[in-house]
């Protein structure tokens, strides 16, 4: 049953993977700047918008901010998005062209 539309459907498929025990942690190489790494009271990543990890904007995360930017963090489809944001910061000037509201999405059935 498709849980928004209240309509029944069927998907045939030869295989289904389920992706089980994942667990997000921060690697212990980090331990040596863990002091300046900005981290929730949960001890997960607080990303910033830019990315950065840190209060200077020098230290960087890809694909470990689920819990500040979404479900969508780990999508490798959003690399060249997340590499532009990173290199206009470090750079401080936009060298690459971010376009906003390019995100459009419908939800339905097959």
């Amino acid at each position: 049953m498709h849980k928004e539309l209240n309509e029944p459907f069927d998907i045939l498929t030869d295989a289904v993977i389920l992706a089980t025990g994942y667990k997000e942690q921060i690697p212990a190489f980090i331990n040596g700047i863990k002091d300046i790494i900005l981290l929730s009271s949960e001890g997960n990543y607080r990303a910033n918008r830019n990315y950065s990890i840190d209060k200077n904007n020098s230290i960087f995360i890809q694909n470990g901010e689920m819990k500040t930017h979404g479900f969508n963090a780990p999508d490798l489809s959003l690399g060249p998005y997340r590499n532009a944001v990173i290199i206009n910061t470090i750079l401080g000037y936009e060298h690459y062209s971010i376009e906003k509201n390019t995100g459009f999405q419908t939800f339905g059935l097959p």
